[in-house]
C-alpha cells in the first residue's frame, strides 16, 4: 500500500471510540503536565513569605520544576530507548 492509498483510507474512515479516547487522554495529560509550573507560579511568593525565604532561595523554588523535568527527560529518555525499542 502506498502512502497516498494509506492517507485515503485514513481520511475516508471516521475516528473510532478508541481513537477519540486516546486523543482525549493525550489532551488531559498535556494539560496536567504544565500544572506544576503553574501552581508554583501562583504559590511561590506566598511560600517564600510564609517560610521567610530570601530571594536566592525563592529562585531555587521556581527552578526546581523545570530542572526536575529536564533531569527526568535526560534520565528517562535513554532508559525508554533501551527498554521500549524493538531491535
Amino acid at each position: 500500500m502506498t502512502r497516498t492509498e494509506l492517507l485515503a483510507v485514513v481520511d475516508d474512515r471516521p475516528m473510532t471510540n478508541f481513537q477519540v479516547t486516546v486523543v482525549a487522554l493525550c489532551c488531559l495529560i498535556n494539560m496536567l503536565d504544565g500544572f506544576d509550573i503553574l501552581a508554583i507560579a501562583f504559590t511561590g511568593a506566598r511560600i517564600a513569605a510564609e517560610m521567610q525565604f530570601d530571594a536566592r532561595v525563592q529562585g531555587f523554588i521556581y527552578a526546581a520544576g523545570p530542572l526536575g523535568m529536564a533531569l527526568g527527560a535526560f534520565v528517562i529518555s535513554p532508559l525508554a530507548d533501551i527498554i521500549g525499542r524493538r531491535r
